[in-house]
């Protein structure tokens, strides 16, 4: 094998010399890699292994964009995502946090939404960090942007209220049955356990039973079991009460198809629609989806005293940012400060009020 050498100190708009040296094992340097088709094997065996499957096939897609532009720049000249990786640690850190960078930089004049440069980020800082861990190289990239396009817009953390939502569970459970179980069912584990749309349409019979629920989250390889609180526990079997007996490895919310097509299991447009309709058909003044049904419990908890640190294990979320946003949220405290001073005008006026004592 050999080392690829290149240099990028000015990033040249001109194709990069690329030069095949003999492979000093113990050579890493800026400029200098040494990765062999072996190591690139065991990275991204490792690297895939630790993502879910969309998330690998987003980030497999970012990854070959950038090496797109990386040609039609004339800064390198690679081929799919490996390529990139390779090249981006020929770099070294300068040489790749500059690249990274200017590639952010013009998806932003096209027109592309902050997030959306965001994502693109994350697939390269994964993909080095994986290289990190193996030994392949001792930097990360960062490719921080300006602090406007770093914050974002705040996330949004508005759902129906708890009574509204009250109101969708009633009109769930006067529709006929098994879809009025089946969707009472649905909206008690969005609320009580938060699962995601995701996670529900990929549930099977097998993962409920003793009171527990087996998910599979979303974005990652692995599950977990949660316990049921006995309400949702009720909902759940009197829905599968009006199924009737369901094979293990039949999905545990189907759907109620009058004419019996596709596979039988409930897709995520078919929650979303079910979850809108159900919102239309409550009178709620903005439209719901399954999404804006998490906000509302999340946000009820936090209303309710809920610390962050039990929110973020409730929500299973990976950062304490997330849950923070329920429990910090600065239209929460402004609206808590705005009826405070209504109840002092009040006591104000009446104390004002002509015979008042």
């Amino acid at each position: 094998m050999g080392i690829v050498r290149g240099t990028m100190a000015s990033m040249p708009k001109r194709p990069v010399p690329v030069e095949l040296v003999p492979a000093r094992p113990t050579e890493l340097s800026r400029g200098a890699v040494n990765v062999s088709g072996t190591d690139l094997d065991l990275l991204y065996e490792a690297w895939d292994g630790g993502l879910g499957e969309r998330t690998r096939k987003a980030y497999d897609a970012n990854l070959t964009a950038f090496g797109r532009w990386l040609v039609a720049e004339g800064r390198a000249q690679v081929s799919g995502a490996r390529d990139v990786v390779v090249w981006m640690l020929a770099q070294g850190k300068l040489g790749a946090e500059a690249a990274l960078l200017s590639y952010l930089n013009s998806l932003l004049k096209r027109g592309l939404a902050p997030s959306t440069a965001r994502c693109y980020r994350a697939a390269m800082r994964s993909a080095m960090e994986k290289c990190e861990d193996m030994a392949l190289s001792t930097w990360r990239v960062k490719a921080k942007m300006s602090r406007g396009v770093e914050r974002g817009k705040r996330r949004q953390t508005e759902g129906p209220s708890f009574k509204e939502f009250g109101a969708m569970i009633q009109v769930a459970a006067a529709q006929w049955q098994p879809k009025a179980a089946r969707d009472v069912a649905m909206l008690r584990l969005m609320a009580d356990l938060r699962v995601r749309e995701s996670e529900i349409c990929k549930l099977n019979r097998n993962d409920y039973g003793s009171g527990t629920i087996f998910l599979k989250l979303k974005g990652h390889s692995e599950g977990v079991s949660l316990a049921v609180p006995r309400g949702v526990q009720e909902c759940l079997r009197a829905y599968l009460d009006q199924r009737g007996e369901i094979d293990p490895d039949k999905p545990l919310f189907a759907s109620c198809d009058v004419a019996e097509k596709g596979s039988g299991r409930l897709t995520r447009f078919g929650l979303y629609r079910i979850v809108k309709e159900l919102g239309e058909k409550a009178g709620l003044a903005k439209p719901v989806s399954p999404h804006r049904l998490l906000h509302t419990a999340s946000t009820a908890l936090a209303d309710a005293g809920v610390s962050t640190d039990r929110l973020q294990w409730w929500g299973r979320w990976e950062k304490a940012d997330t849950a923070h946003e329920y429990t910090d949220s600065k239209k929460r405290v402004a609206e808590q400060c705005a009826n405070q001073l209504d109840e002092m005008t009040t006591e104000m006026l009446k104390e004002l009020e002509p015979g008042a004592k």
